[in-house]
């Protein structure tokens, strides 16, 4: 994939045109992003949100699921008790149990996942069928500390946008975060749950499985803005098919070029004020001739380009023996590029898996430097993941198949080089706080 012309990135400001083309693209690509962490990882009332496939079952087929569940997830994972134990988990399966004659399928789906969640690693959870549409609130939110705000909003809400959430229904937000933290992987790092748990804030069926939205169809939303004034919003969610076309109204006019190009799982540009070629890759699979293309261009552009920055921020991972044979590896054999100062690869916690062992291959066969906030997942731990569907439900139950170390010395953590954390400030003028770092970076 050839760069993005020069001219062009220098007069993107004057371009009307490209701009809410931008915009609209960026707008994609967040929203996105949000919902499949939201959706594909994920008093009781039987209630659906419009269009809702979620299957209804007799208490038998729920039973049944459990079981199944309780007798193949010690025989398939590695290692399933190494951070809990074989009695808490069986305590926590009988405690679903006796729920089961009175359920429905959100209540199941969350018990279920807190169990996983229970196990510890990353790489053991439940998803939905795979032939499920899932479902959402149009609305997306952004976690700033330990505060939450709306970062995104479709048309009829600009009111929200920016505005801090206060509580859903009637659970204040601090309550609502830890229930849904409660259905992240226990053993990463709780920056890695964090970071997930804010797009669970709009999931109809996690909320609605937590007791705290009474159904998964609508919910109310208490905000408030930056002078304390709270107001109420009623979202009604909406088929994934659907949130996907939502035209997002987003508080910056210009975005980041970490947003651009949302349909690319890999794509690169040069930036010549800087001199830099940024390279966002978003899946570590099928690299093959992307990086061959990267590679051509750094080798045929070798006078232009001074550094180089690979951004897996946003990567769920993949197979890490292909990002090291197409991606490291040949970056490491560039005598150009691979000097201290001239390359660099963006970490953030949701740089997971495959993203987070080829993280881990920069720091320790290259020269460069790691930029952003600490990766979520442990670095020596069980992974590999595979899955078993549940016979009645579908659900896919996922679980891990190895044990992988890869930090030999020190703790069990990829912490950057150098820590930038994004303040709402940043976010709402479309700055990249980290990747502006990296460009002004001079070395001494």
């Amino acid at each position: 994939m050839p760069p993005a012309h020069t001219e062009r990135l220098n007069h993107l400001g004057n371009l009307t045109m490209r701009t809410e083309k931008l915009k609209a693209r960026a707008a994609k690509l967040i929203a996105c992003t949000l919902f499949i962490f939201a959706a594909g990882l994920m008093s009781i009332t039987v209630s659906k949100a419009a269009g809702d496939s979620a299957p209804v079952l007799s208490p038998k087929q729920w039973h049944e699921d459990l079981q199944f569940y309780a007798r193949e997830l010690p025989k398939r994972h590695t290692s399933p008790f190494h951070f809990t134990t074989r009695e808490k988990v069986d305590a926590a399966i009988a405690a679903l149990d006796h729920t089961l004659d009175h359920t429905d399928f959100d209540h199941f789906f969350v018990g279920l996942r807190q169990i996983a969640a229970t196990i510890g690693d990353g790489h053991t959870n439940i998803g939905l069928p795979n032939d499920m549409e899932a479902i959402q609130f149009p609305i997306i939110f952004a976690r700033f500390e330990d505060d939450y705000r709306v970062a995104s909003v479709s048309p009829g809400f600009e009111k929200a946008l920016g505005a801090h959430l206060v509580k859903i229904q009637d659970t204040p937000i601090e309550r609502a975060a830890a229930l849904l933290f409660s259905l992240t992987p226990q053993d990463e790092f709780p920056w890695y749950g964090q970071s997930l748990a804010v797009g669970y804030v709009a999931n109809p069926r996690m909320l609605h499985g937590l007791g705290i939205i009474p159904t998964n169809s609508a919910a109310r939303y208490t905000l408030a803005d930056d002078a304390g004034t709270q107001f109420d919003i009623e979202l009604h969610s909406t088929l994934a098919g659907d949130f996907k076309k939502v035209q997002w109204i987003y508080p910056f006019h210009i975005p980041p070029i970490s947003s651009q190009q949302p349909e690319e799982t890999f794509y690169f540009v040069y930036l010549p004020e800087s001199r830099t070629v940024y390279c966002n890759v978003r899946a570590i699979r099928n690299l093959s001739e992307p990086g061959k293309s990267l590679m051509s261009y750094l080798k045929n552009h070798e006078q232009e380009v001074d550094k180089l920055v690979i951004d897996l921020r946003k990567n769920g991972g993949g197979d890490y023996f292909v990002g090291l044979h197409h991606l490291v590896q040949p970056i490491r054999d560039n005598p150009h590029i691979n000097r201290p100062g001239h390359l660099f690869v963006l970490i953030g916690p949701q740089t997971f898996s495959a993203a987070m062992s080829n993280a881990t291959h920069f720091r320790y066969q290259t020269k460069a430097i790691l930029v952003g906030t600490p990766i979520g997942e442990k670095p020596n731990s069980f992974a590999e993941g595979n899955s078993v569907k549940l016979p009645n439900s579908h659900l896919q139950a996922g679980y891990s198949t190895k044990y992988y170390k890869f930090v030999e010395d020190g703790e069990n953590i990829v912490r950057p080089d150098q820590e930038i954390k994004m303040t709402w400030e940043e976010y709402a003028a479309g700055k990249d706080a980290a990747l502006e770092w990296i460009l002004k970076y001079r070395q001494n």
